[in-house]
């Protein structure tokens, strides 16, 4: 963990700069909210870390590697052009960083694998290693759940016009509930962090909706 505690500020200064393009001209529908995908990002380190935190063979895990992986994952972003294969281009970018500061290779190889697979959700019941689990269990749970059900409403109100009650409902029913009726966890941690944000997203809802149809039938 030497290098990550000596570079761990300057790597996330550097991602930072390197996603301010993204930040001012990447998704037309997040730049209408003022979405921050740098944001994103220490969100996933936190779920990363509590993940990890929980995780019961910790001594198989290499920590550094994983901590760095979740920093850069989604750097590739900053090619706007190219958003969509930001994964393998965010394994490029972090791969010059390591280099450039004589970081092994054999582990620098491993990163980025992390960072360049992170994005193939549906592989995470498969034998991959447990990094990569946690890393893609860390990206699903931000942006999920309340913070969800917010973005719904934050979205429909800053994208579409003519904006109702309703239209709102809609929008939430259409994407956090949708989202939350898959079960895409693997480790009983994640498991149990993503049945409580579907409750709570679900109980919410339920009662959005009752509210909602009560007041109109009065």
């Amino acid at each position: 963990m030497e290098f990550f505690d000596k570079y761990k500020n300057d790597m996330l200064t550097y991602v930072k700069a390197e996603l301010d393009a993204y930040e001012t001209s990447g998704n037309p529908r997040k730049l209408k909210i003022g979405y921050s995908r740098f944001e994103h990002t220490l969100r996933v380190y936190k779920w990363m870390e509590r993940l990890y935190a929980e995780y019961p063979k910790k001594e198989s895990i290499d920590f550094e590697a994983l901590a760095i992986a979740t920093i850069f994952h989604d750097i590739g972003y900053c090619d706007v052009e190219h958003h969509k294969q930001h994964a393998t281009i965010g394994a490029g970018y972090c791969r010059k960083y390591l280099k450039d500061r004589n970081y092994p290779q054999e582990k620098t190889d491993f990163v980025c694998d992390l960072i360049a697979r992170h994005s193939g959700k549906e592989h995470i019941h498969e034998d991959i290693p447990a990094e990569l689990v946690i890393l893609m269990e860390a990206d699903l749970l931000d942006d999920i759940g309340a913070m969800g059900l917010v973005m719904d409403v934050w979205l429909e109100a800053a994208c579409e016009e003519n904006v109702t009650f309703e239209s709102i409902l809609a929008h939430m029913e259409r994407f956090t509930i949708r989202q939350m009726q898959e079960e895409p966890m693997h480790t009983e941690a994640g498991k149990r962090f993503w049945a409580e944000k579907q409750k709570l997203a679900e109980d919410f809802v339920s009662a959005y909706r009752e509210d909602l149809h009560k007041g109109l039938e009065e």
